[in-house]
């Protein structure tokens, strides 16, 4: 069977519950439900990033439908869903989710139809912000495939780092020197990506593997022509889809294209995306139940650099941040303007105060408290007040003077 890309149709491994006398599997009825329907979680992998003030700047509910053998959709059943460590993350019985603090998870659905369970699993990534990202940010793949990641730095000055990839387990999903993964088992985990910056910051991409179910279905999968899109938001894309079962590619088949945030990006029914406003959406093509989906950054129409990009500062010691604001452009940065930046040195609330490592003033002027802890570090923001989406940002460390 052919390998499927990100987050192709969001569907694990399927389990039933028998009883303990074995049956024929052609006539038990535990097995003909199981064997005619899978369960599907329609949101896929998702990757969102953490606001330390609202906690999450992107709200998300799961949904999961039952796809029969002719490629009919129902929502007609009760979901239980769990999250893989509520510490991160808690979903609630209506598949809406509550962020708690940044890292990986794991959201399950669970449906039982006449005594037979259905189970689905996806990953989600709750990601603190970075200079750079890693596309696709979230992967939900079959046993047995390969895919390749792509690291983008967000930053102007001087050459994009070098990057080192990482598995928690390799048994599941291992990943070589250049970020090509390779599907090995059924399970979770997560790929770490470290950016060869001062820091060393890393960006962490879960991973769900699934065995694909024996249903035969009219469409058994959905395959884009991209996994990742990357847009400024004077520029458009176009997506194509293929479908295929068990013996290749369907033809004649109606794709409905959708987005998950239209106040994003959106797409008609032919697969053209339009950027709307900075952030992340995921442009999807469904049909008979099946779907693949792209994740579609829109970036900014301004850039703002920071400058230094890094710095490290003394307890008790300020640094002087400057700030400019150009054009965005796919080659080069020019047509500056002229903006009264605000700043921002995130303030993380009661019971984070070690977090909090200084203040900056409305000039960029950080300056480091004499209690910060050695070697702590944060971020310095520059923003447009008038274009909250132009911003840009620096990091900062309590230097060591010993």
């Amino acid at each position: 069977m052919k390998n499927m890309i990100f987050s192709l149709f969001i569907i694990t491994a399927v389990s039933a519950m028998f009883s303990s006398c074995k049956k024929d599997k052609d006539t038990d009825p535990d097995n003909i439900l199981k064997n005619n329907y899978v369960l599907v979680i329609e949101n896929g992998a998702q990757s969102i990033e953490l606001d330390n003030n609202s906690k999450s700047n992107q709200t998300v509910t799961y949904t999961a439908a039952l796809v029969d053998q002719d490629g009919n959709v129902s929502h007609n059943f009760d979901v239980t869903w769990s999250s893989s460590d509520n510490d991160i993350l808690a979903i609630a019985a209506n598949g809406s989710i509550t962020v708690k603090t940044a890292g990986s998870v794991t959201i399950t659905a669970s449906v039982t139809v006449e005594d037979v369970t259905f189970t689905a699993s996806v990953p989600l990534a709750i990601q603190l912000p970075t200079l750079f990202v890693v596309a696709p940010a979230a992967i939900l793949y079959e046993k047995g495939g390969e895919l390749q990641l792509e690291a983008i730095y967000f930053s102007t000055s001087g050459q994009s780092p070098s990057y080192t990839y990482s598995s928690s387990n390799a048994s599941i999903a291992s990943v070589n020197s250049t970020g090509l993964v390779s599907f090995a088992g059924e399970g979770s985990c997560v790929i770490t990506v470290t950016a060869n910056l001062n820091g060393n910051p890393a960006f962490y991409v879960p991973v769900v593997v699934f065995e694909v179910p024996e249903v035969v279905l009219p469409v058994t999968y959905v395959k884009l022509n991209k996994n990742s899109v990357n847009l400024l938001k004077d520029e458009t894309d176009q997506l194509t889809a293929k479908a295929y079962n068990l013996d290749g590619e369907v033809t004649g088949k109606t794709f409905e294209w959708s987005s998950s945030n239209s106040n994003i990006a959106g797409v008609d029914q032919t697969g053209k995306i339009t950027p709307v406003s900075p952030g992340i959406a995921y442009v999807r093509a469904t049909c008979n139940g099946m779907f693949d989906q792209a994740e579609v950054t829109v970036y900014p129409d301004t850039m703002v650099i920071v400058t230094p990009m890094y710095a490290e500062i003394s307890q008790g010691s300020s640094y002087q941040f400057t700030a400019k604001a150009y054009k965005a452009s796919r080659t080069i940065l020019s047509e500056e303007y002229d903006v009264n930046f605000s700043w921002m040195l995130p303030d993380f609330g009661p019971g984070f105060e070690m977090f909090n490592i200084g203040t900056v003033d409305n000039t960029g002027l950080v300056t480091i408290n004499y209690d910060a802890g050695i070697g702590m570090m944060s971020f310095v923001f520059a923003y447009d007040p008038n274009n909250l989406y132009s911003v840009g940002a620096s990091m900062v460390m309590v230097k060591f003077d010993y």
